[in-house]
């Protein structure tokens, strides 16, 4: 078994995005800027930033860009939908 297998089966997968979706920031560090009911799109993605993909998400509101991991980030929309 893998460490990836024990993550998967107690249900620790981050999630993956793609640019184009629509998010919720869900994360516990302090970002100034953001606030959790904020929405934004994921404009990019960078899988060589470290041992995590960075997902960089344009913030609506704010109209600013940031970088975060994927389970610091929530789909505004089912993907069952």
């Amino acid at each position: 078994m893998s460490i990836n297998d024990d993550y998967e089966n107690r249900g620790l997968v981050p999630e993956y995005y793609v640019a184009g979706d629509l998010v919720y920031y869900v994360g516990y560090e302090y970002v100034p800027e953001l606030d959790r009911r904020k929405v934004g799109i994921v404009v990019g993605v960078d899988k060589m930033a470290s041992h995590f993909t960075q997902y960089k998400v344009f913030w609506l509101r704010d109209n600013i860009t940031s970088a975060h991991v994927g389970n610091h980030l929530q789909l505004v929309y089912n993907k069952n939908t």
